[in-house]
């Protein structure tokens, strides 16, 4: 087990245009970091190949843990749902080529008139296709527990069931039941037989009437309440109960640093810092 980066922590400087993904890579590698996570979305958006990201890689000395793909298949819009279908193919030839031992994917996005229920039997022959093409790459697909259509624990779980694939599992991520009011602890139990992936984050509550002073993102959890992204550890995730907890179940995949607060590199940096640290000495309970 080890800590890894995805370059959504940084997301605001590729956006902006501040960055390219090279220069995440430098900035990965001046952090100490030897896997990063990596996003067909910034491929999509930056004309970049699979080759060209490969090179880069080579370049800093980094290698691919994760590809992540962008796809919903709890939408009602057929080309939206087959585009999506054709990013997770994208992700896993790339993930094939780079190495990459997993590529994350999810569930589909809430949308007005939508329920989890409604989109089931949609979200599942989604699951099921990207299975096939999973299986043929021998690339493993981890849901992702993300937003608010199917962030629960028994939610990934029934999905994982449904598709019935070996090559199915899911992408844990920590810092997310907390905006569906789950405790990251409890929902693991539930998982852990299935994590293929981790995503490292925490989110605090944050008072409402407070948010003009704040610069970076707020987000609403199902509550109705106001979060912020924090380091790991600072807000409700239990950082170091998990990490022993993984350590117990012989969880060897990477722990990826997704860091959601402010001032992303110095923030990212600490974070990534922190997740080193508690796998390096927390030790796995007896």
């Amino acid at each position: 087990m080890k800590a890894g980066l995805s370059i959504w922590s940084v997301h605001r400087y590729l956006l902006d245009g501040h960055w390219t993904q090279d220069d995440f890579f430098a900035y990965a590698r001046e952090l100490g970091v030897e896997t990063v996570e990596l996003l067909t979305f910034f491929w999509e958006r930056g004309g970049l190949t699979v080759r060209e990201t490969e090179k880069g890689l080579n370049r800093h000395g980094l290698k691919a843990g994760c590809v992540s793909a962008s796809n919903d298949f709890a939408t009602e819009d057929t080309s939206r749902w087959h585009k999506g279908l054709e990013d997770i193919a994208w992700a896993i030839e790339a993930a094939a080529d780079l190495g990459a031992p997993v590529v994350r994917i999810f569930a589909g996005d809430l949308h007005e008139g939508v329920t989890f229920a409604s989109a089931q039997n949609r979200i599942i022959e989604g699951l099921k296709q990207a299975a096939e093409l999973a299986e043929k790459r021998k690339i493993a697909l981890g849901i992702e527990n993300h937003g608010r259509l199917a962030g629960r624990a028994e939610q990934v779980k029934a999905l994982i069931a449904a598709v019935g694939s070996s090559w199915v599992g899911s992408t844990f991520d920590m810092g997310n039941f907390i905006l569906v009011g789950e405790d990251p602890l409890v929902a693991y139990a539930h998982l852990a037989p299935h994590v293929v992936h981790v995503h490292a984050k925490d989110f605090a509550p944050f008072d409402a009437s407070e948010e003009a002073t704040v610069k970076h993102h707020i987000y609403r959890g199902l509550d109705g309440k106001s979060y912020v992204g924090v380091l790991p550890g600072d807000g409700l995730v239990s950082l170091a109960a998990l990490v022993g907890a993984m350590k117990r179940d012989g969880y060897h995949g990477g722990i990826m640093v997704e860091y959601e607060g402010d001032e992303p590199t110095s923030g990212t940096q600490a974070a990534f810092g922190r997740i080193q640290d508690a796998i390096d000495r927390r030790r796995a309970p007896r």
